[in-house]
Parts: structure tokens; C-alpha cells; sequence
């Protein structure tokens, strides 16, 4: 959709938050394995191409016990209550 000219965001919540954190071995960014970093490098080419990435704070930290910088830089965590529907 954003290659087509259309404004997209993606929102990481649930079991979806451990998508947008930072891996490595043996340090952060380093691939064990071909194809280790695949998720975090389709996230980091979809926000430099200009898409919004959203992760729930809740999930992150109180579900999974990441903090905030643990997420790939340029992802943008935010209260799960922003999301929420009212009507």
C-alpha cells in the first residue's frame, strides 16, 4: 500500500510487539544466520520508505518484560488506550 502512494502505519500489539525488537548475535544488529534479521529488516526499510510503525507499550513491557529502547529505532510506543474504540 505505501509503494502504491497510499499513508500506512502498522500497529505491533499482543504477541505482535516482539516483531519490532531489536536482535542480534552477538551483538544487536549482527545476523547468526542468513535470514535471522528478516522481520526487523522489512520493518526498518517500510519506515525509512516513509511508514509509520506503531507497539503497544503494555505488550511490550508488561507481557514480554522489554523496555522501550529495546524496539528498532524509529518505532513509535504508544498507551494500548489509544487504540481503543469508545463508541
Amino acid at each position: 500500500m505505501l509503494r502504491k502512494g497510499f499513508e500506512t502505519s502498522i500497529l505491533l500489539y499482543g504477541p505482535g510487539v516482539t516483531l519490532g525488537v531489536q536482535r542480534g548475535f552477538p551483538k544487536l544488529g549482527d545476523a547468526a544466520f542468513p535470514g535471522h534479521q528478516n522481520f526487523n529488516d522489512q520493518i526498518s526499510k517500510f519506515m525509512s520508505e516513509g511508514g509509520k510503525v506503531y507497539a503497544c507499550r503494555f505488550a511490550l513491557q508488561a507481557l514480554y518484560g522489554h523496555g522501550e529502547p529495546s524496539l528498532i529505532p524509529g518505532i513509535r510506543p504508544i498507551n494500548p488506550l489509544d487504540v481503543l474504540d469508545w463508541c
